[in-house]
């Protein structure tokens, strides 16, 4: 019996094992689903909303290069492990509880932004806890078959999202405009930092998400750094979307709610195939349910270490229901989500994905500083 759950254990590790790259693309796929999907745009920002990309994807790499360091000053420790060791056993069972809800919530709510999405492009007019209740089936056989086979997907997303990109992008370049662009001076300061907030709110700070397996990656040495170079193509390739739909698109970008809706525009205006264009609306909803299923994944994974649980897989069910539960706790709040999104980021997002994640760096360099110390004394 005890034989059978440590091979059991061993197999649930193994897949939640993956490589550097696999984590990149990954990461890759999660953020491009979250801005081409999810990041609502604000019509005042209209065709200059890539200088909102632009200056979120500065502030991102500094929150990734934030949530990367938490992984190695505290190497082979879960989230929930890693509030334990700082705050303590008492306080960081209740961070750990608060970080529980918080990704419960923001699963939710990207769940319910999805299946608007994709009731705009439904001529079939699918019930919205129809398309809910779809996107939730292929999050929780994701969350069951693991980490790796999660990475796997990301590959098959990626690869589809850069050939159409590159496709529609050699094909719209009569149609460019660069005095679209320009002047950057009609910016209005508080309208970008609104929208900036919402980029950052949506997008980067669910990135934290990555810290919670704690043993995702396999590889030594330089492999933060080799994830930072590479996240890097990764977000100038998100300014560079923004940037070609301004160019194509100019003033008429104010019409639409989402990059993503952006994108089909383009993708029309191509007008190659019908087969690119179906292509291309299947690349984004995959993007999109790819990053909720590993939403869901780290919220079972959360659910796991903070109640210390031995069996994951029996929560994927009441889990996937108490997240569809909370998708529609936001369908309350669609008239005033504006104010709830203000709200959130000032006494929710600043504090839990910002403030605390620097504390635990700045107490992991001072226990690093004190390790290293000690082994020098003990050396002499």
């Amino acid at each position: 019996m005890l034989k059978d759950r440590k091979e059991t254990e061993i197999k649930q590790n193994e897949k939640q094992q993956i490589s550097n790259g696999q984590l990149v693309l990954l990461l890759a796929a999660f953020l491009f689903g979250g801005q081409q999907i999810f990041s609502p745009v604000e019509q005042g920002m209209a065709h200059n909303q890539w200088f909102t990309t632009l200056s979120s994807a500065v502030l991102g790499f500094f929150l990734i290069s934030i949530y990367l360091t938490i992984c190695k000053l505290f190497p082979d420790k879960n989230f929930s492990q890693i509030l334990t060791a700082v705050f303590g056993k008492v306080l960081g069972k209740i961070f750990s509880l608060v970080y529980t809800v918080l990704f419960l919530f923001a699963t939710g709510f990207s769940l319910l932004l999805m299946a608007n999405f994709w009731i705009d492009l439904d001529t079939w007019y699918t019930p919205q806890l129809v398309v809910m209740f779809l996107v939730l089936i292929a999050a929780a056989l994701g969350a069951y078959f693991g980490l790796e086979v999660l990475a796997r997907a990301s590959v098959i997303v990626i690869s589809l999202l850069l050939a159409i990109a590159f496709l529609d992008t050699v094909f719209v370049i009569p149609e460019m405009k660069f005095s679209y662009l320009l002047p950057l001076q009609e910016i209005d300061g508080t309208v970008w930092l609104k929208s900036l907030k919402y980029m950052l709110m949506l997008e980067y700070f669910n990135l934290l998400m990555f810290v919670i397996p704690g043993v995702h990656t396999e590889g030594k040495g330089n492999s933060g750094k080799s994830i930072r170079f590479w996240m890097v193509f990764v977000l100038l390739y998100l300014v560079f979307i923004d940037i070609r739909s301004a160019l194509v698109l100019g003033p008429a970008t104010y019409l639409f709610d989402y990059p993503s809706t952006h994108v089909l525009k383009v993708i029309d205006l191509v007008g190659i195939l019908p087969q690119v264009e179906l292509l291309g609306i299947m690349a984004l909803i995959a993007g999109g349910i790819l990053r909720i299923t590993y939403m869901f994944y780290i919220f079972l994974e959360m659910v796991n270490h903070t109640f210390a649980m031995r069996e994951k897989r029996v929560l994927i069910l009441p889990l996937a229901l108490l997240t569809l539960a909370s998708a529609f706790f936001f369908i309350g709040f669609s008239e005033g989500i504006q104010q709830q999104l203000d709200f959130y980021f000032s006494w929710i997002g600043i504090p839990f994905y910002l403030v605390i994640p620097l504390l635990l760096v700045f107490v992991g360099l001072y226990q690093k500083h004190k390790r290293q110390k000690r082994s020098a004394v003990g050396r002499l």
